[in-house]
């Protein structure tokens, strides 16, 4: 086990909150799952009223990897069966979007996911 697991860890839970706050705050988007008990390079957030698979192409269009609903249900445009089952919102669900950081993660990283958020739901919407 590397020495500094818990210094990446730190840090990534870091990188990982100002991202969900951001998503909140600016987006309306909600956080599914669990506040504390989760991973710290991991969040999933619902976005009411969008497409997951339209906001992955838009993010992927900006060079920027997330997936759509949960890992086991990537690539399919329809709720997640493991979110629905977690009695998640219809709607949230189908608009569920997974950020994944890793080791390699900066905070200019994160800053650019955020630089193109507006951009990136603006295209979802329509």
């Amino acid at each position: 086990m590397p020495e500094d697991l818990a210094e990446r860890r730190e840090r990534l839970a870091e990188l990982r909150d100002e991202l969900v706050a951001t998503l909140q705050t600016e987006t309306g988007a909600t956080l599914v799952g669990h506040p504390d008990r989760r991973l710290p390079g991991y969040a999933m957030m619902g976005f009411p009223e969008l497409s997951g698979a339209d906001l992955v192409q838009g993010f992927a269009d900006r060079d920027i990897a997330v997936s759509s609903g949960s890992a086991c249900h990537s690539g399919d445009r329809s709720p997640s069966r493991v979110l629905m089952e977690m009695d998640i919102d219809t709607n949230l669900a189908f608009g569920a979007v997974r950020f994944s950081l890793g080791r390699d993660t900066t905070s200019e990283d994160v800053q650019y996911v955020k630089d193109q958020l507006g951009r990136v739901l603006e295209e979802a919407r329509r």
